[in-house]
């Protein structure tokens, strides 16, 4: 008699069945979502796991990323996670147009589009393209909590160590030691991490252009204003638009909740890299211009 795949995993918690434990420690460096996601799949396959963040709470700063079906195929086995997805998720054209703001052309990503090939994430009703960063920050944080995964805010790594045994370290800035059989470094570009994965520092290159991100809430826009007559009606499906000119684009994502914006342009040597919160209207809403 053949068993169950699922016979194996033998503890159901928060409706997650988890692998037995391995005994294994994982320590993960970063909270971002590349951390969160790959210590909650740490945790599911049965290892200890505990996250360092160098920010002193889980940061709610952040406009709108690109997420596909590979990264989304686990999502299935956290079924609140998934519940929670799903709710903020749609499945919508992307849109290019000139630069009078005229619609040109729309196209579904390739893995929405009627007749696609089966993708990764084939469990997860709607693989959007483009997702807010608050939202599936919020998402995974929540599912942490629920299942008692420690996270250690306050700790900026500053270097990583392997002893003869094998076990992994990180250092932090403030003197602290976090000891496991795997570290993940999931930190991002540019950081101490870079130096041991890849044995030598990554230097950025400048392309000659930057970059302005921001989101913040439709309500801080005027109701008469020539912006106003880029909001979603009530109703309509939220939209990324691409708006393209000579040397300079503008990706937009616009959401009943949120504008996001991603303005790409010549760089003039004022451009700083940093995550900044500015008080628009009633509310604190994040943006950034950085060189690239």
């Amino acid at each position: 008699m053949t068993s169950s795949p699922q016979s194996h995993l033998t503890n159901l918690i928060d409706g997650i069945r988890r692998y037995p434990q391995t005994g294994i420690k994982v320590v993960v460096s970063g909270g971002g979502v590349g951390g969160l996601f790959a210590a909650l799949e740490c945790w599911r396959k049965g290892n200890d796991v505990e996250i360092l963040e160098q920010n002193d709470s889980a940061t709610p700063l952040g406009d709108f990323f690109a997420i596909g079906p590979s990264a989304l195929s686990t999502l299935h086995y956290y079924p609140k996670m998934l519940a929670e997805y799903n709710a903020t998720s749609w499945n919508s054209p992307l849109w290019w147009c000139d630069p009078s703001g005229k619609k040109l052309v729309s196209e579904f990503v390739e893995w929405n589009r009627p007749g696609g090939a089966p993708h990764a994430a084939k469990d997860v009703p709607i693989v959007g393209f483009m997702k807010l960063r608050p939202q599936i920050i919020r998402m995974m944080v929540d599912q942490i909590k629920r299942l008692g995964i420690p996270i250690h805010y306050g700790r900026k790594a500053v270097s990583y160590e392997e002893d003869d045994s094998g076990k992994a370290s990180v250092l932090t800035a403030n003197g602290e030691v976090f000891t496991g059989d795997v570290v993940v470094a999931a930190e991002g570009i540019g950081t101490n991490s870079h130096g041991i994965v890849t044995g030598k520092p990554v230097p950025f290159v400048n392309s000659g252009y930057a970059i302005m991100r921001g989101a913040f809430s439709p309500d801080v826009i005027a109701p008469e204003s020539k912006g106003a007559k880029l909001l979603l009606e009530p109703g309509q499906t939220p939209e990324v638009r691409t708006y393209a000119g000579k040397d300079m684009h503008l990706i937009t994502l616009f959401t009943h909740e949120k504008v996001g914006l991603a303005f790409t342009h010549k760089e003039d040597g004022s451009a700083k890299e940093s995550w900044g919160t500015h008080r628009l209207g009633r509310r604190d809403h994040g943006s950034r211009e950085a060189s690239s």
